[in-house]
């Protein structure tokens, strides 16, 4: 893409953001936004686990099975599952250190793990591990997520609005 009343062969924002050590020593990264096909590319490298459905459908006063707007029979999951549960916190992991790679500056920063032929989840759990072994508290991870949602212009409506439509999957519901 090129705009024609403009120079630049990029708009994407970028800031820098200043990790503070002990004994004043500072670490400084740059972070670029997000590209709009962040959420899909996510999804599909990380997919999110399915809902354990728990056998049982949702019925009325009567006892009759409800259904959906396509008539099909509106099941009961369980959203409280153990295992669904640390499957979900393990993918929002590894989408977290997914969103953080896609936004540091390659110039800047390199990883050891290589994407060559890996499985996605096998990759950012190598770079979950190299992050951890480089010295990065979670404070710093959450600094730098912060910087990636304020320069990719998400705000805090959104990732709101993102959680509330997090479990509403089609013909389903949960934890009834």
């Amino acid at each position: 893409m090129k705009l024609l009343n403009d120079d630049r062969t990029s708009v994407r924002n970028v800031t820098q953001v200043i990790l503070r050590r002990v004994g004043g020593y500072t670490v400084t990264l740059t972070v670029r936004a997000l590209l709009p096909t962040y959420p899909e590319d996510a999804e599909r490298e990380l997919p999110s686990p399915v809902l354990p459905w728990k056998g049982e459908f949702v019925r009325d006063k009567r006892g009759k099975v409800e259904k959906n707007e396509r008539g099909h029979p509106i099941k009961i999951h369980d959203d409280q599952d153990p295992k669904y549960l640390a499957e979900l916190r393990e993918v929002q992991q590894l989408q977290t250190v997914k969103m953080i790679v896609d936004a540091l500056d390659p110039a800047e920063v390199q990883f050891t793990a290589t994407r060559d032929g890996q499985d996605p989840q096998a990759y950012y759990r190598a770079v979950r591990a190299e992050l951890a072994a480089f010295g990065f508290s979670v404070g710093d991870l959450a600094a730098l997520v912060r910087a990636v949602a304020e320069v990719s212009g998400i705000d805090e409506v959104a990732i709101r609005s993102a959680r509330a439509d997090f479990f509403e999957e089609e013909g389903s519901t949960s934890g009834i």
